[in-house]
């Protein structure tokens, strides 16, 4: 029961990865234009979208650590996976934090980026792999199964 439970939350918290993606996007870039007054009009879609993407930016990572923990480190492709979402996570967070302390705010902005393509590239080689139900990669057991 608790494993259908638990599979059930991994495809919503998929989903919900898939809508928190779009709404970075839309968020930074509308935050961006306000910012450098080239559309001083966008302000509300600045500002609403950093709040949903945050409340589903959070939301999805406390779905991974509920569903998977912090696993013993290897070389497997799903824990790798795992392990660049918490980076995101941090790098995500540090950038925000640090805003104007140069070049420290460029390089952690820069790392977020970084572990956001490998994140989200890694999340459409799933979704495909997935879809196409050849050669994929043995799923992670969740947190707390054998």
């Amino acid at each position: 029961m608790k494993q259908n439970r638990k599979k059930q939350i991994a495809v919503w918290n998929r989903r919900l990865a898939w809508v928190t993606f779009p709404l970075f996007l839309i968020s930074t870039i509308s935050t961006y234009l306000y910012s450098t007054k080239t559309y001083p009009e966008i302000v509300d879609v600045a500002i609403y979208s950093s709040i949903v993407f945050i409340l589903c930016f959070f939301a999805h990572t406390i779905f991974g650590v509920y569903l998977f923990g912090f696993p013993k480190f290897k070389w497997q492709i799903r824990v790798v996976h795992i392990y660049i979402g918490y980076l995101l996570f941090i790098f995500t967070l540090l950038s925000q934090a640090i805003i104007g302390v140069e070049p420290y705010h460029n390089i952690a902005y820069g790392l977020m980026w970084v572990f956001l393509i490998a994140h989200v590239s890694l999340s459409f080689r799933f979704m495909l792999k997935r879809s196409v139900k050849k050669n994929g990669e043995p799923s992670l057991n969740f947190r707390g199964e054998k």
